[in-house]
């Protein structure tokens, strides 16, 4: 049980790093910082791809990859992986509004 606690625990420290990178990255596009952006989103893609990895069902991990995606401008590999995470957890709020984003800024409401 305990190593069961210790792997969810990293788990959910690896999400936690993962969307700091990414919200630091966000501040840095909108400071115009488009290197350093770059930089903290390949971060977060990293950590994102890690947690997809050790934990497959994992709909933030999936989410977070989305957001990643859409930040880079890849809105039809961003609304795949949101899709991914809703059909792990059809309820995920996050991943509700993401798609609802990403599918307004496709024209597809």
């Amino acid at each position: 049980m305990e190593q069961e606690n210790s792997g969810w625990r990293r788990g959910n420290f690896r999400l936690t790093r993962g969307y700091c990178h990414k919200n630091i990255a966000m501040a840095q596009q909108r400071l115009g910082r488009v290197d350093e952006a770059n930089l903290s989103l390949e971060q977060a893609d990293r950590t994102f791809r890690t947690a997809v990895v050790e934990r497959p069902d994992d709909a933030g991990a999936w989410n977070g990859l989305g957001s990643v995606a859409a930040l880079r401008g890849q809105l039809q590999q961003a609304l795949r992986h949101v899709d991914k995470a809703l059909k792990l957890e059809p309820s995920y709020p996050a991943a509700l509004e993401d798609k609802r984003q990403l599918l307004d800024v496709l024209g597809r409401t």
